[in-house]
């Protein structure tokens, strides 16, 4: 009779508390987001359509040029560090745009500073930092992060 350590399967594993999270991430980061502040800040602070949407320019320009280091910043380290420290910076840019009085500081918040955030917590570091949990179900874990994307639109 051989005795064998006692291995407990009933634990789910840490991995999927993960995916759960960038499902989360990505569900309130996405691009949709600022689709909901589109009506009252226009109307409130009489900006045109154009105005509010040149920030959407922006932060693509932005978050193209981001891509060239954070891509090899997730592919050499963890991303965790990323992850929180962008979630934190898009969380406060959010919040910020409560304050915003004019058209070049929403330009600012929603153009530069929240894409630096959502950047860190982007479907290329979320998948990047799964990719590295997953071996057997790596494509089951990040569909169904990616999810979280079409959750944000719905």
């Amino acid at each position: 009779m051989s005795i064998e350590p006692a291995v407990r399967r009933d634990r789910i594993f840490h991995g999927w508390y993960i995916v759960a999270f960038a499902f989360v991430a990505q569900e309130v980061a996405g691009p949709y987001v600022f689709s909901m502040f589109f009506k009252p800040m226009t109307e409130e602070l009489h900006w045109s359509r154009g105005d509010f949407a040149l920030a959407n320019t922006f932060s693509v320009i932005v978050g193209g040029g981001l891509g060239f280091f954070v891509g090899p910043w997730v592919d050499g380290r963890r991303g965790r560090w990323l992850v929180m420290g962008g979630a934190v910076i898009a969380g406060l840019s959010l919040a910020s745009l409560a304050f915003v009085q004019n058209l070049w500081e929403f330009w600012t918040l929603r153009g530069v500073i929240y894409v630096f955030g959502s950047t860190g917590i982007s479907p290329l570091v979320l998948n990047a930092t799964l990719s590295k949990w997953f071996v057997r179900q790596r494509g089951r874990a990040i569909s169904i992060a990616s999810m979280g994307l079409s959750a944000g639109a719905f």
